[in-house]
């Protein structure tokens, strides 16, 4: 059976957005060289990798949000207070988005989560009434 036979009895070419000919020739041809379908090939591949990103602890994908940063948080409401206070009017989508960063914030403390960076961990304060030198 030559080439031109088996492209005409074969299914036709095969495409997946922004896979480049030269990695889809590639693809083929080592999936012909197992005798494998081209999808047999790739299930098989993609499997193998799941399976190896898995035993060596890689996540395949976060699902998580990310946490907010309370002094980040703290910094923005203060700034939007200053405003008001200074008869700024605040437009209504920036008070859904102070109020929704409000609940974000409420949210990753209920939740447990650590919202405070490093740098702020290591800030020692003396106790009340301890004497100064």
């Amino acid at each position: 059976m030559s080439d031109e036979e088996d492209k005409s009895s074969g299914p036709g070419p095969w495409t997946i957005r922004d896979v480049p000919h030269d990695i889809r020739s590639i693809a083929l041809k080592l999936a012909k060289k197992e005798k494998m379908t081209t999808a047999q090939w790739l299930e098989r591949t993609i499997r193998e990798k799941v399976k190896s990103d898995r035993q060596k602890g890689t996540a395949l994908a976060t699902t998580s949000k990310p946490i907010i940063n309370l002094t980040s948080a703290n910094t923005v409401l203060d700034m939007m207070e200053r405003l008001h206070r200074m008869g700024v009017e605040m437009p209504e989508s920036m008070k859904k988005q102070a109020l929704t960063l409000i609940r974000a914030c409420m949210n990753d403390v209920k939740q447990g989560k650590d919202n405070v960076l490093p740098a702020q961990k290591e800030v020692i304060q003396e106790p009340v009434g301890s004497p100064t030198e």
